[in-house]
């Protein structure tokens, strides 16, 4: 009985460790969740920083050109190579973004997949109580039983000898009513 209560306790232990690891798996999608938003928002920001860049530069090229077509040639170059930067930066953030979302995905689904076992898990573990429980209510009455076997015994015992006392008497009894028959005919 108690390797059994070992084996359960043992069984609700090691499913009580693979909850918090599940928690701790939740826990860390939710930081890369967090983390991928920030990540949006700075591609955003960095998005409308391009737009109003290209805007102004636009602008200034516009203005530069109707006036000095030999000097703008120079920050047109600069500017081609900055966009040309953002534009790799914009796509670096992009696949970065993209790359956060498949994470975040995979974790989602993680956790799904998590508070499924988290609920089969807690099943588990109140269907072990309960049988702990019912096995140590089993053996808490056999313990009783085997408490009140010396007294049932005692009791059988005092049984027969009343028995043998009852029978003794009713054999003298029956030799007597045999002598008191014979001694009338």
């Amino acid at each position: 009985m108690k390797d059994g209560t070992l084996n359960w306790e043992k069984e609700l232990k090691q499913a009580e460790e693979e909850l918090e690891k599940l928690n701790e798996q939740t826990l860390s999608a939710n930081d890369l969740k967090s983390k991928l938003d920030a990540v949006s928002v700075l591609l955003r920001e960095l998005k409308s920083e391009l737009v109003a860049y290209m805007e102004s530069t636009v602008e200034h090229e516009t203005f530069e050109e109707e006036n000095l077509r030999d000097i703008v040639e120079e920050p047109e170059k600069k500017t081609r190579l900055e966009v040309n930067y953002l534009k790799v930066a914009a796509t670096s953030l992009n696949s970065e973004l993209e790359k956060e979302k498949s994470e975040l995905n995979a974790i989602q689904q993680r956790e799904g997949m998590a508070s499924i076992a988290i609920a089969s898990l807690e099943t588990e573990l109140n269907s072990t109580k309960s049988e702990i429980a019912f096995i140590q209510m089993k053996e808490k009455e056999e313990r009783d039983k085997v408490v009140e076997l010396p007294k049932k015994l005692q009791e059988a015992d005092q049984a027969k000898s009343l028995a043998q006392i009852a029978r003794e008497e009713l054999r003298k009894v029956e030799e007597v009513e045999s002598l008191n028959k014979r001694m009338i005919e």
